[in-house]
C-alpha cells in the first residue's frame, strides 16, 4: 500500500515538474494575474498566495519573484514582438500622448500610446508604446526627442502617424505640431473641457467659498472616525440598510469630475452631515437650504460636461467624430437650463463663454469636421458654422478625388 502511495506521489510529481504542460499552464496563469492585475512580483511568495496554491495544486513548485520577473520580460518580449508585425503592415497608427507625475516621487514621465483598427476584426486597438522618463527642462524640443525615441523603437516613421491627441500644454502642443503638422495635432476634448468648467468656478467668489465649506467638512467626515461612523449610522437610522451605506467622497485636484462626484455625493448626505457638525459642536458650519439650493444648480450645470467627458473618453469606440455634437448638445443644454441663482446663473454664462472660446474652433478642424461629416449618426447637423461645414465637404471631395 505505501509503496503504491509512493508511485501515485511520484506521478503527481512529475505531472507538475517544470516544462510539464500543466505546470507550464499554471505558471503561465501566475505570470498572467501578475501582469494584469499590477501586482509587485513579491505577490507569488505572500504566505495567502502559496496556501492557496498548495491546497489547489500541493505538488505545484510556485516559482519565486526573480523567476516571475523573468518570465515577464520573457513574456514581454514575445507580445512585443507580435505587436511589432502588426504595427509593420499598418498604413496608419494615430497616437496619444500625455505627462504626468508619480504621486510619491513627483518625477515627471511621458507616454505615448498607438491606436489602431484590427483589419480582421474591426476592433479598435490600444498599445502602449512606450513611457519615459522626463530628465530636463520640458521643452518642446526635448519632448520631440523623447517621443522620437519611442518611435523609432518601434520603426514608426512620422508619415505613419494619423493623428496625435495631447492635451493644451503649450510644450507638447508645439512638439506634436513640430513633429506631424499643425493638422494632425488633437487637442484632448476633456483636458480643453476641464479648463472651461475649473476657469468657470474660479470665477464666482460665492460659489468657491461654499466648495471651501463643502470640502472641509467632507474632509472631516472623512478623517475623524468617529464622525465618518456617525454619518453611516445616521442613514441606517433613517432606515438604509447598513451594506448601502454612503461615504463621503473627497475630491482631486487634478480631477474636476471628482469634484462633481464629491457635491453629488454630498448632497445626497447633507442632512446627515449636519447632524454630525452639530453634534461635534461645529453649528457654524451647518449648510442651511440656501447653499443646498445653490449646490443643487451648480452640480445640474456641471452634470452635462461630466458626461460628455466620460462619453468622450472611451478607448473602443471612435471618439473625434463626436467631439462637434458634444460640443453643440452641451451649449444647448446650458441655454436651457433654468438657474434662479444670482451665482448659479453667473456660473452658467461663464460656462457658455468659457466653452465658446476654447471650442469656437473646432468645427474648422479639419480632422474634427471631416470625421463628424463622415458619421453617419451626425453628418452636417450640429455644425453651426455653415462655411465651417462646407469647407469640411470640400475637403472631402477633394480626398475622394485624389
Amino acid at each position: 500500500m505505501i509503496a503504491e502511495l509512493n508511485v501515485i506521489n511520484e506521478l503527481f510529481s512529475l505531472y507538475f515538474s517544470d516544462g510539464n504542460s500543466k505546470s507550464s499552464k499554471l505558471t503561465d496563469a501566475i505570470v498572467y494575474m501578475v501582469a494584469k492585475d499590477n501586482l509587485p512580483f513579491r505577490s507569488v511568495e505572500g504566505v495567502g498566495f502559496r496556501k492557496v496554491m498548495h491546497v489547489a495544486a500541493p505538488h505545484y513548485k510556485v516559482p519565486d519573484r526573480k523567476k516571475i520577473a523573468k518570465l515577464i520580460e520573457a513574456k514581454y518580449e514575445t507580445l512585443r514582438t507580435k505587436i511589432q508585425k502588426v504595427i509593420d503592415t499598418l498604413k496608419i497608427i494615430s497616437l496619444t500622448t500625455d505627462i504626468w507625475q508619480e504621486e510619491y516621487t513627483s518625477k515627471s514621465y511621458i507616454s505615448l500610446t498607438g491606436h489602431y483598427i484590427d483589419t480582421n476584426s474591426g476592433e479598435m486597438i490600444s498599445v502602449v508604446l512606450g513611457a519615459e522618463p522626463l530628465d530636463s527642462n520640458h521643452t518642446a524640443a526635448y519632448i520631440v526627442e523623447v517621443l522620437d525615441k519611442i518611435l523609432s523603437e518601434w520603426s514608426i516613421p512620422r508619415s505613419k502617424i494619423g493623428g496625435c491627441a495631447a492635451d493644451n500644454g503649450a510644450n507638447i502642443a508645439r512638439a506634436v505640431k513640430d513633429m506631424f503638422g499643425e493638422r494632425r495635432y488633437i487637442p484632448c476634448f476633456s483636458h480643453t473641457l476641464n479648463l472651461a468648467v475649473c476657469d468657470s468656478l474660479e470665477g464666482i467668489v460665492e460659489i468657491q467659498i461654499l466648495v471651501k465649506r463643502v470640502k472641509s467638512a467632507v474632509t472631516f467626515c472623512k478623517k475623524n472616525v468617529n464622525a465618518a461612523d456617525m454619518v453611516r449610522k445616521s442613514q441606517v437610522e433613517k432606515g438604509v440598510p447598513e451594506v448601502d451605506a454612503l461615504k463621503v467622497i473627497q475630491s482631486v485636484d487634478t480631477r474636476w469630475n471628482s469634484f462633481l462626484d464629491m457635491l453629488e455625493r454630498f448632497l445626497l448626505l447633507s442632512e446627515h452631515i449636519n447632524a454630525v457638525l452639530i453634534r461635534f459642536n461645529r453649528v457654524t458650519e451647518v449648510f442651511g437650504s440656501s447653499d443646498l439650493a445653490l449646490l443643487r444648480e451648480v452640480v445640474k450645470l456641471l452634470q452635462p460636461c461630466k458626461e460628455a467627458t466620460v462619453d468622450l473618453g472611451g478607448q473602443k469606440y471612435a471618439t473625434a467624430s463626436s467631439v462637434i455634437p458634444t460640443v453643440t448638445c452641451i451649449t444647448q443644454m446650458l441655454q436651457s437650463q433654468k438657474v434662479t441663482l444670482e451665482p448659479a446663473i453667473a456660473l452658467q454664462q461663464k460656462l457658455l463663454s468659457e466653452i465658446q472660446s476654447r471650442f469656437y474652433a473646432t468645427e474648422k478642424h479639419r480632422p474634427h469636421a471631416i470625421s463628424t461629416i463622415l458619421d453617419p449618426r451626425f453628418k452636417q447637423v450640429y455644425f453651426q458654422q455653415a462655411g465651417a461645414a462646407a469647407s469640411a465637404l470640400s475637403a472631402i471631395k477633394s480626398l475622394l478625388g485624389k
